[in-house]
């Protein structure tokens, strides 16, 4: 009987690109474009005039690709 032996770096680690700052738009086609998946709750129609003001995971953190990125803003 043969034994297989396969090795393996793990799962592709990607950084949480910083898009605090842009719009949702524009931060929606960056974290997509990174191989991550982008989420929020502020509806499509205003995308392009709210602005990010954080995300989860904090940008710079090491995830798998194919994460859920939560794109959040400050609505006071």
């Amino acid at each position: 009987d043969a034994l297989r032996i396969e090795l393996s770096r793990g799962p592709e680690l990607l950084a949480v690109a910083d898009v605090t700052g842009k719009s949702i738009k524009d931060a929606m086609d960056a974290v997509t474009k990174a191989g991550c998946k982008p989420e929020t709750s502020v509806p499509e129609i205003f995308w392009s005039i709210v602005t990010v003001t954080e995300t989860d995971p904090e940008p710079g953190d090491m995830v798998e690709k194919g994460t859920v990125i939560t794109l959040t803003y400050n609505n006071s």
